[in-house]
């Protein structure tokens, strides 16, 4: 009996091992971040960099496009924040704020999702009870996961995986949506006072 239990015990770590996928990769400069490639329907590149304004504009308004868009246009960066809750008992607390650059580009067939720049910044309650960063205190993602435990850190990964894949797949359908893509802007519609 103690054999199977020990059997059954080491299955189900080695199914939960299996199971935890981090995607979270390294950059060129050693650096995580969030990569994802997806093919897309041809379409124009201009049309598609608009639509992707769009959809920021409207879905992640607190995601703001920079000022310095590049000059071939084939691109859009951004900037923004999430915040990261711990593991609460009943409901998550406001644990931190996670910087990030957001990249979308456009080529051919495919787009890609690029967030860089992964910085976390601690929260505390101010004086009015509002959760804020703490001034002066930021580390990049790598280096957060010496900094606390590790099952907070794998928390953390996995609130920025699901918040960066979900946001992945709203953009995939709102570009390969036919309403979206033929959407046109709505004239004004004039009418005349005088007669009522």
């Amino acid at each position: 009996m103690k054999k199977l239990y020990t059997i059954l015990i080491a299955l189900l770590l080695s199914i939960s091992s299996y199971a935890q996928k981090n995607t979270l990769t390294t950059g060129d400069d050693g650096k995580l971040m969030y990569y994802h490639v997806s093919n897309m329907p041809a379409a124009d590149t201009s049309r598609s960099l608009a639509a992707a304004k769009a959809f920021l504009k409207k879905y992640y308004p607190d995601i703001k496009p920079t000022k310095d868009q590049p000059i071939n246009g084939s691109s859009l960066n951004a900037k923004g924040k999430l915040t990261l809750y711990s593991k609460g008992l009943i409901a998550g607390q406001e644990d931190g704020l996670l910087q990030f650059d957001l990249t979308i580009a456009f080529k051919e067939a495919k787009y890609r999702v690029m967030a860089t720049n992964l910085i976390y910044l601690p929260l505390q309650r101010n004086r009015f009870g509002l959760f804020t960063p703490v001034p002066g205190i930021s580390y990049t993602l790598e280096e957060l996961s010496k900094k606390v435990k590790d099952t907070q850190y794998e928390n953390y990964t996995r609130q920025i995986t699901t918040f960066f894949g979900y946001l992945d797949q709203q953009l995939f359908r709102y570009l390969t949506n036919t309403e979206t893509k033929q959407a046109k802007p709505l004239g004004t519609k004039r009418i005349s006072t005088k007669d009522w």
